[in-house]
């Protein structure tokens, strides 16, 4: 996933996935030996978009760094390719690894990249309509604004997708 993620080529490197991610997550909460650089810093870095975007009708690359100014008065995501190509390389990673507690999506089909056609289209058209309806929210001045990078905003918004199929059930 790392590997994937960054589009780097796999350089062999060993990474080993805990068994107990939440242990680790907690201790590492509350342990005091190591300190956190940088926390104090004043100057604003802004976020790589993850995803292409459209604000103000300026075009803005999946690579490129999300730096909103003046009065934002339209915000689009016209597609989310990397989010798809995520949930893919994720669901294929969780097929592979095995890891108790984790099992790839419902209906994911093994060996093939993607979901079931029609549930697939379904899922992205719902993913991409719940996107929207954040975006719509996302206007006015820019320094009033604190806004994810797009790939974030996909991510929630095919978040609240699955949980609103899953609370169905």
């Amino acid at each position: 996933m790392l590997s994937k993620g960054s589009g780097f080529e796999d350089t062999g490197e060993k990474t080993r996935l805990s068994k107990k991610p939440q242990d680790e997550v907690a201790c590492g909460l509350v342990l005091s030996r190591t300190k956190l650089k940088g926390l104090k810093r004043k100057t604003k870095v802004p976020l790589i978009a993850g995803e292409d975007c459209i604000v103000n009708g300026e075009e803005i690359g999946w690579k490129d760094r999300l730096e909103l100014e003046g009065n934002i008065e339209d915000f689009q995501v016209p597609y989310l390719m990397h989010l798809q190509y995520f949930m893919d390389e994720f669901n294929l990673a969780l097929k592979e690894l095995e890891i108790d507690g984790l099992t790839p999506l419902e209906g994911y089909q093994v060996g093939k990249e993607g979901l079931e056609p029609s549930y697939n289209d379904q899922l992205w058209r719902n993913t991409h309509r719940e996107l929207t309806s954040v975006l719509l929210g996302i206007k006015g001045d820019a320094d009033n604004i604190r806004v994810d990078p797009p790939f974030i905003l996909g991510l929630k918004a095919l978040l609240r997708v699955l949980a609103k199929e899953w609370a169905g059930r």
